[in-house]
Parts: structure tokens; C-alpha cells; sequence
């Protein structure tokens, strides 16, 4: 299955647990999840679940054959920060 579509998938499932309050949307001006996919992908990491929250987008990675966590800038794509997922 392509990446972009599984990512996709948990993103909608994941939200679809939510209440509408409770879900954080990106703005309307921030990049497509394409790119942002894109983005991490550029950097070695194999996306496996993503999220928006606090106004970055939260993605569960792997790289190396570790888990990681990596914060995203919704509106550069540019990776903030990552660390081992433990």
C-alpha cells in the first residue's frame, strides 16, 4: 500500500475517534499532507501515523529500524524536532 494513502487512512481514522471540539485542523494556508509526507520521507523516515496537534503535525516514524516521533511546521514542511519513540 503507497504511504501517502495509509497515512491518509490513520489520519481520518484517528480523527474520526474525535469530537468535532476536540480535533485541531491545520490552518488553511499550511502545505498539502502530501508534502509534508514528502518532506519526512526526504529524510530517511517511514511514516506510519499522523496527527495534528498543538499546531505542528505529530508523526510516528520509523528510521533505522527505531520508532521515532517527528514534529513537522505545518506551513515550511521543515522538520522541527525528533526523538526516540519509548
Amino acid at each position: 500500500m503507497n504511504i501517502r494513502v495509509l497515512a491518509t487512512m490513520l489520519t481520518f481514522a484517528a480523527a474520526s475517534s474525535l469530537t468535532a471540539a476536540e480535533l485541531e485542523l491545520p490552518p488553511q494556508d499550511a502545505r498539502p499532507l502530501s508534502e509534508i509526507i514528502d518532506a519526512v520521507e526526504s529524510q530517511g523516515f517511514v511514516p506510519v501515523e499522523v496527527e495534528f496537534e498543538e499546531g505542528q503535525w505529530e508523526i510516528t516514524a520509523f528510521r533505522d529500524g527505531t520508532t521515532v516521533i517527528v514534529y513537522v511546521d505545518p506551513h515550511s514542511a521543515s522538520v522541527s524536532a525528533s526523538h526516540d519513540r519509548r
